[in-house]
């Protein structure tokens, strides 16, 4: 540890030279394999999601403390605390030395820096370019363990608050398809469709390219600014068109607030969005259609049945598949059938469903809270600017 100087930096070739780290990659395991060896020791792969789980079976490749990555899936770093587990060749594997180094402070540190980088699939996360990317700050082993164990409480408060928006959605994901379940077994329920309950229901248009539009200031939508849950973010940097070609050349499709749009083109279909004040009169391009509801049907309810299975799984029957793409028409849109209880019933089950949208919604602002006062505390922690007590 005498030539490894107090918060100096060091690049993986360095360590590696020094003989304070080793990286390697993980093996081929086929389906075959995980049939032929059954077992419960973890196979992780190259996944982002659920710490990069592929399977389980028989063998293991190590039983060790480790930091392993996705090559294929971003790069994304994983701190492996010591089990008997093994990693596909799609993976690779950080050995440290740990009289010099503390594992999980060795993953915030590389945490840091990848949130910074973009791996994609031409610059995939191979330990080659690892080596070339990252780098280690090597405070003493005391500092970094006390570091490590900081940093592990925002780790347990963003896993613990995962979990609950996991929960909250699949809750609300659950009542969301039983209510509109009983609805249309409710013979007291009338069902129309969606053209009988709508003002407008048309499509947007794709402007020339060779017309100059200068005084940009019109949000133009496309279905990238769509999601699945409803919601526009207002923030978002849109695509601008002038007045001129909004009241002109596509005019035809106006967006007010309050009126609803969905995707025609994918995959995938089902995104949808409601048009609220924030952003405020705007247009839209070719994939998309807009809803304007008539006065005998809440904008909520609508909304809430357009994220239902029901109508999800009817968009992908209806679709008409060519070259990789899923397309509707305008006539599949105006042809969702739709349970009708009375205003009421509407207005309630909008209320219910959406009280819960907004518990998810600031479960998830404070999920975010939480991860940028994580990376705020792990860039000073880790850069050395603030120091810690031993």
């Amino acid at each position: 540890m005498n030539n490894l100087s107090k918060w100096d930096k060091f690049s993986i070739p360095e360590l590696e030279k020094k003989g304070f780290i080793k990286l390697g990659r993980g093996d081929i395991i086929s389906k075959n394999d995980i049939r032929d060896n059954p077992g419960h020791f973890p196979i992780y792969s190259s996944s982002a999601k659920e710490e990069g789980l592929f399977g389980k079976y028989g063998n293991y490749m190590f039983n060790e403390e480790m930091i392993t990555w996705s090559i294929d899936g971003g790069g994304y770093l994983f701190y492996r605390p010591k089990h008997k587990f093994s990693i596909t060749n799609v993976s690779g594997y950080m050995i440290l030395d740990k009289a010099i180094f503390d594992y999980q402070f060795v993953h915030a540190a590389l945490s840091l820096q990848h949130s910074y980088l973009t791996f994609d699939y031409q610059t995939k996360a191979h330990p080659s370019v690892i080596r070339e990317f990252y780098n280690i700050p090597v405070p003493p082993l005391p500092e970094q363990k006390k570091i490590a164990l900081i940093l592990s409480n925002f780790e347990r408060q963003l896993k613990a608050i995962t979990q609950l928006i996991a929960t909250e959605k699949l809750k609300y994901r659950a009542l969301l398809e039983n209510i509109f379940i009983s609805y249309l077994k409710d013979k007291n329920n009338v069902i129309k469709s969606a053209d009988e309950i709508c003002s407008k229901i048309t499509k947007g248009t794709t402007p020339p390219s060779n017309i100059e539009m200068l005084n940009k200031e019109i949000p133009f939508l496309r279905v990238n600014n769509l999601d699945f849950d409803g919601y526009i973010n207002p923030n978002q940097n849109f695509l601008k068109i002038s007045q001129e070609m909004h009241e002109g050349f596509l005019s035809r499709s106006i967006c007010i607030p309050g009126d609803i749009l969905i995707n025609i083109v994918g995959p995938p279909l089902g995104k949808i969005g409601l048009i609220t004040e924030c952003i405020g009169e705007c247009n839209i391009n070719q994939a998309i259609v807009v809803f304007r509801l008539n006065q005998k049907v809440d904008r909520g309810y609508f909304l809430n049945f357009l994220k239902s299975n029901i109508v999800q799984k009817w968009f992908d029957s209806q679709s008409k598949r060519t070259s990789g793409q899923q397309n509707l028409t305008i006539e599949i849109c105006k042809n969702i059938k739709i349970p009708l209880p009375n205003i009421s019933k509407q207005k309630e089950t909008s209320r219910m469903l959406d009280s819960i949208q907004k518990y998810i919604f600031n479960l998830e602002t404070k999920k975010t809270k939480i991860i940028n006062l994580k990376k705020a505390v792990s860039f000073d922690l880790i850069s050395g600017r603030k120091k810690v007590r031993v």
